[in-house]
């Protein structure tokens, strides 16, 4: 019976992150033209988002401060209720302990 209520929880909790991870996906599409497509893998038990876009930035920071941009508006426009950060963030950062969703921005370079 304990081997049951493990799995139906593991369900629940899956159920969960898939409606979080679905509903951020829609933001990003939603909130940023640049985005081209967004896989959906795992990192640290937890869902990662790989968000693909184009840029025509020559900043070499341009990928990470997309990660932190798309992080930081998503945490807004949700009251901070799904805490998105990105994969790569320190352990010293306060949103590793506590995140839902991490996320990986892949940048393609399109010419002027």
């Amino acid at each position: 019976m304990n081997l049951l209520r493990q799995h139906i929880k593991k369900v629940l909790v899956e159920e969960n992150q898939n409606k979080e991870v679905n509903l951020v996906k829609q933001m990003i599409y939603d909130f940023f033209d640049e985005v081209t497509s967004i896989e959906v893998s795992e990192y640290d038990g937890k869902p990662k988002l790989i968000v693909h876009l184009n840029s025509n930035s020559r900043a070499a920071n341009i990928k990470s401060w997309f990660d932190e941009h798309i992080s930081d508006e998503v945490m807004q426009m949700t009251g901070g209720h799904i805490v998105i950060c990105p994969y790569w963030t320190p352990d010293w950062d306060f949103r590793k302990k506590i995140v839902d969703i991490y996320i990986d921005t892949r940048v393609k370079r399109i010419k002027d």
